[in-house]
């Protein structure tokens, strides 16, 4: 399997019984889809192995361009989605829409298990986001435009039902 990032053979390691592909000249770690769960906990002591393993591959910090939308390792003719891995947005990943694998780059990982030490960090994290949305008044107004909006539909919806009804006359 070829790296996304550089285009080099990427090496092949099994930690915790899940194959692992990873680019020694970048850094940058593949998993296959559903596999990535299962190292991103700091509690995961495979997680753990593989930063290590990972450490020791790559020597430095690769200089990558990591504005460029990259191709699936997996389903070469696929550009990859970006999104966020936490609920700030401060890390973000890689996802074949194709495979549902997941491309990190260097040190991503490490970062990812050093943010949230287990799923309920995690998901404190995300609750708290999703208040300050929730509260903020750019979203409150759209809310409100959106709830009027929602009740003249209904409006125009009940007068055609009156105007037209639902049922055959028999």
């Amino acid at each position: 399997m070829l790296c996304p990032r550089d285009g080099q053979e990427m090496v092949h390691a099994e930690f915790g019984g899940v194959a692992i592909d990873a680019c020694p000249a970048c850094g940058g770690i593949w998993f296959d889809a559903f596999e990535l769960a299962k190292f991103d906990d700091a509690i995961e002591h495979h997680g753990e192995e593989l930063v290590a393993w990972l450490e020791q591959l790559v020597e430095g910090s690769p200089a990558v361009d990591l504005s460029e939308r990259l191709h699936s390792p997996a389903a070469p003719e696929v550009v990859m989605m970006r999104r966020f891995a936490d609920p700030e947005g401060t890390i973000e990943l890689d996802e074949c829409p194709a495979t549902g694998g997941i491309w990190l780059d260097a040190g991503e990982l490490a970062r990812l298990r050093g943010r949230f030490p287990d799923e309920a960090t995690r998901q404190e994290a995300t609750r708290i986001v999703i208040d300050r949305v929730m509260r903020c008044p750019e979203f409150q107004a759209d809310r409100a435009a959106e709830a009027a909006s929602l009740t003249g539909v209904t409006r125009v919806a009940r007068l055609l039902g009156w105007l037209t009804p639902w049922r055959d006359a028999a």
